[in-house]
């Protein structure tokens, strides 16, 4: 592999702190091997590094590439012992995982620690078990404690069938959280942003809230393509039909998509108002006075133009603004219930 400039200085550098940052697959493992090797062609040993990695193939990995290049440092040096004395302790090289390494200072200093020389690293099954059954015994214990928080969640988790998915829910958001910096801010500023968007949408700005702005944004971009096809679709109609009266429902397909997202600008309620009564009313095709491939073409492009419509009707279009207010307000009691059990 030849080395571009900058894995250059990152194998030859000797400062005494470094960061090499580069996406997967660019080599980093490849210029981290030679950095070794380099160091230890200058006299340092295998065992005088710690190299720690995230996966236990990463490690491996590196383990591998070494000691491939150290034999083949040797096959060029047959002569040079340190190289030769490097194949024989690579088994001893410090290459593992974070978990491995920070395991092995707690088997080094258990007595330290005032915990049992035995302690190792559960695998996922294990841990799922335990996970699992600390939250069945405290969702137990909470039954009994009339906490209007847990009740809150065991409403909205809960199944018919008992309180698996309550379990698995807080297993899942523990799991998520407990490797954020933050997990108890994130909550909260979560909370507060659903009580805003709940405060602007009961006063008719929903397309003004976080929410609504991402809603707002890809329906007028939908509406934006809808629009462009049926304006597409009546051209060709145009061109190919000499009955007028075919064209009329086309043409009312163009007025609906324009007034969608006319309506769409004025604020969420009058969309709403729009698109349910307006996609109630598209008219059908009347094949008579078309040619029957044009036909064809124009009644599926159409069906596929009203089906794109309703998907943003199902999509983006639930209950009117005091429903939407009163959903975001239930959501942030749910983040303080999460948060009050986290």
């Amino acid at each position: 592999m030849n080395l571009t400039e900058s894995q250059k200085a990152a194998v030859f550098s000797r400062c005494a702190d470094m960061i090499v940052s580069a996406g997967a697959g660019s080599g980093k493992t490849t210029v981290l091997t030679k950095r070794l090797i380099e160091r230890i062609k200058s006299g340092d040993s295998v065992t005088d590094f710690l190299v720690v990695t995230f996966m236990n193939s990463a490690a491996a990995d590196i383990k591998e590439k070494l000691y491939e290049a150290l034999n083949a440092e040797l096959a060029a040096s047959p002569e040079d012992a340190h190289i030769y004395r490097q194949t024989q302790l690579i088994t001893e090289a410090n290459v593992c995982t974070i978990s491995s390494f920070c395991l092995s200072l707690v088997r080094e200093n258990f007595a330290l620690l005032g915990i049992s020389p035995k302690s190792r690293v559960i695998d996922e099954t294990e841990k799922t078990m335990l996970l699992n059954r600390a939250a069945d015994s405290l969702v137990t214990e909470l039954y009994d404690s009339d906490d209007e928080w847990f009740a809150l969640l065991v409403s909205n988790f809960s199944g018919d069938k008992g309180d698996g998915p309550l379990v698995e829910k807080m297993v899942s958001l523990y799991e998520k959280l407990r490797v954020m910096i933050s997990p108890f801010e994130l909550l909260k500023n979560c909370s507060e942003t659903l009580r805003s968007d709940a405060s602007l949408t009961s006063g008719g700005g929903f397309f003004s809230c976080s929410v609504g702005k991402y809603i707002f944004k890809n329906v007028s971009s939908a509406l934006g393509s809808a629009f462009e096809r049926a304006e597409s679709l009546y051209a060709y109609a145009a061109q190919n039909t000499v009955d007028g009266k075919y064209l009329d429902p086309l043409y009312k397909l163009c007025d609906i998509c324009s007034g969608l997202r006319i309506a769409l600008e004025k604020g969420y309620s009058e969309f709403r108002e729009f698109a349910l009564d307006a996609l109630s009313k598209v008219p059908k095709l009347y094949p008579k006075g078309c040619p029957e491939e044009v036909h064809d073409f124009v009644k599926e492009e159409k069906s596929a133009i009203v089906e794109e419509l309703n998907c943003i009707k199902n999509r983006y279009i639930r209950g009117d603004d005091s429903f939407i207010a009163e959903s975001f307000i239930k959501c942030a009691d749910t983040v303080d219930a999460i948060a009050a059990f986290t």
